[in-house]
Order: C-alpha cells, then sequence, then structure tokens
C-alpha cells in the first residue's frame, strides 16, 4: 500500500508541527514505563470511517499522534508507550490502516510518546481462509501484537440466533487460528445480556490464546443495580488464565445516559477495584480509550482519578504492573 505513496502523502493529514513536537519528546530518567493500550489514529484523507462523520463534534475530525501527546503528556499518566486499536475502517481497509500506523511508528520510533504495539481487524469469521489476511498482516506490519473485534457483532457464519453463535463453527476456527501466528485477540464486548458469558465460552476453547478483555466488559455504571450481574460475570471470566482485562472506557460506561464528565471517582472506584481483585494486578492494564473518551470526559481528568484508585488501592509495584509492565509483557513490547 505504502510503497506507491511518498512519505509526505501518507502523512497528509498530520500537522507538520507533530515533527517539531514529537522530535523533543523525551522520557525523563527515572520516568516510569506508562503503556497506553488503548489509542485510537485516524486519517480521514487515507481512510473512511462510516461510522465516524456521525459526530460532528469532538469526534468527526482526522486524530493524530500529535493530538495524543497533548492530551496525555503532563497528566498523571504521561504516556512513553502506545497500542494502536484499530479504528474501523471501511471498504476492506484493514491491512492498509495496520500498514500506516506501522510507518508511523517507523518514522517517529525515537519520539514519545511512540507506537510500540498493533491490534489490527481481520474477518475472523472467514475461519480457515482468514489467514490469506493475516499473512498480509503478519508478513506487512512487524508491531501487528494481535486482532481486535467488537463481540458478537454479526459474528457467525452463517448467521444464528444464538447470541454466543460466534463461539462456534468458522468465526471460533478463525480464533483458533491466531495460535499459529502468536496473536492476541481483543474482545470489543457489545450492549447485550449476556454477552460476557459469551466471551467466557470462547476464551475457555482457546486457551493457547491470550483473550484481552476491553473496558472492564463495557458495564452500564450508569446504572447501578447492573452491578451484581456484570460482577458474577466477571467473577466466571477471571477463572480463564488466558483472559487479561484492559481498564479503560470507564468514563464512558458511567456515563452512558448521562452528561459530558457527569461521573465520580466514587461511582467507577467500586468497578476499577472489582477487575483487579479479579483479575489480579498481573492481568490488568490501563488504557485510555483515546480519543473516543474526549465524548465522556478529558484524558487528564480520566488519568488522575485512576491514578487515585490505583494508589489508593495497590502497592507502588503492583501499580507499576497496571500502568506498564503488563502491558509490555501482554503486547511484547520492546524497550529500547
Amino acid at each position: 500500500f505504502f510503497a506507491h505513496i511518498n512519505t509526505n502523502a501518507i502523512m497528509r493529514g498530520v500537522p507538520l508541527a507533530v515533527v517539531a513536537l514529537l522530535c523533543c519528546s523525551t522520557v525523563l530518567q527515572g520516568q516510569a514505563m506508562v503503556v497506553d493500550t488503548h489509542v485510537h489514529l485516524t486519517n480521514l484523507t487515507l481512510f473512511n470511517y462510516t461510522w465516524l462523520p456521525q459526530f460532528q463534534h469532538p469526534l468527526g475530525k482526522t486524530w493524530t499522534i500529535e493530538d495524543y501527546t497533548n492530551a496525555s503528556q503532563g497528566t498523571a499518566l504521561p504516556t512513553t508507550d502506545i497500542v494502536f486499536v484499530e479504528a474501523h475502517v471501511a471498504n476492506q481497509q484493514w491491512v492498509q490502516e495496520a500498514e500506516y500506523i506501522q510507518h508511523l511508528a517507523d518514522v517517529y520510533k525515537q519520539h514519545v510518546p511512540a507506537i510500540k504495539a498493533i491490534m489490527a481487524y481481520a474477518p475472523l469469521e472467514q475461519g480457515s481462509e482468514a489467514s490469506v489476511w493475516l499473512d498480509k498482516l503478519s508478513s506487512n506490519v512487524p508491531l501487528l501484537r494481535g486482532i481486535r473485534r467488537p463481540i458478537p457483532g454479526n459474528l457467525s457464519n452463517p448467521p444464528v440466533q444464538d447470541p454466543c453463535g460466534y463461539t462456534q463453527g468458522s468465526f471460533l476456527d478463525g480464533v483458533r487460528l491466531l495460535a499459529q501466528y502468536n496473536l492476541n485477540f481483543e474482545l470489543l464486548m457489545e450492549e447485550n445480556p449476556g454477552g460476557l458469558e459469551c466471551a467466557y465460552q470462547l476464551a475457555s476453547q482457546v486457551p493457547n490464546v491470550t483473550f484481552i478483555l476491553e473496558h472492564i466488559g463495557s458495564p452500564n455504571i450508569s446504572q447501578a443495580q447492573s452491578f451484581k450481574s456484570w460482577a458474577a460475570s466477571i467473577d466466571k471470566l477471571a477463572e480463564q488464565p488466558n483472559v487479561v482485562c484492559k481498564i479503560s472506557g470507564v468514563p464512558r460506561e458511567a456515563v452512558q445516559n448521562g452528561t459530558y464528565n457527569d461521573w465520580t471517582e466514587e461511582e467507577v472506584k467500586p468497578y476499577i477495584e472489582y477487575v483487579l481483585k479479579r483479575f489480579g494486578t498481573d492481568r490488568c492494564m490501563f488504557g485510555g480509550n483515546w480519543f473516543f473518551t474526549n465524548l465522556s470526559t478529558t484524558y487528564a481528568r480520566w488519568a488522575e482519578v485512576l491514578m487515585d484508585v490505583l494508589n489508593s488501592s495497590l502497592s507502588k509495584d503492583d501499580v507499576a504492573k497496571v500502568i506498564g509492565k503488563n502491558a509490555q509483557r501482554v503486547y511484547r513490547i520492546q524497550t529500547q
């Protein structure tokens, strides 16, 4: 894809000021590793995002590394490394999107924060035929660390009425393929009663693949009465040793039925503490859910609240695991 496009064309949509900004960014000696495991970047010049135009503000724009750097540096969690998470491009541009992010990572590999891992999209519902896509991604994207998909979505092939239908058939075969490529599988849970139970069924059938649960399983935090059922599902899913939990997207779940920034630390703290307890500090990771978090709050506020909860609940060593060391292991992040 990029063999036929020069660097200036690739970077179209990324302000030139990013060069000056990023070239001067450095990790201070002794600064803790902070890995944001959930960052979306977009380029409306190169790619089509059918879902993005519905957001006039603050999401309906191209989002660059410069934007992310401005949002994250100087906060309670000043990021040193980024895990890029696919942004649901249209028209089967999945490989091209991952190649674009790989190019950014190569060009700015000395900069802070740096892109250190890529979670791409692939049509795993194609079963064994998904290997065509996985071969392309693995060959062209050295930082590829896994595949991310919304669950359940339209995943079963052929479609079935069972909400857990994707835990069998061709999609299951596609997920099993990931082990051959040493890739993780990342789950974005859509609103669906029993969705976490389905995730458990899937993870239990593929024990040799690491599953990454996004957004602590997408609980409806704004509806306090849902905590009990969510917690019961988390209990079961946490029993699977191949599942890790991403503490991300929490503010958005807290303001689902509210307004911007209408959430409190007291509301989200029980959920954060619960996944820390059930998964343990070796299987939890920080995620900013940027840029999507701008619908609900700022990166700075989410970072401040999360660090308040972590510091009040964990030892210094365990905090270091959650904000960086676990991600380094799960995403095989190379340190300089």
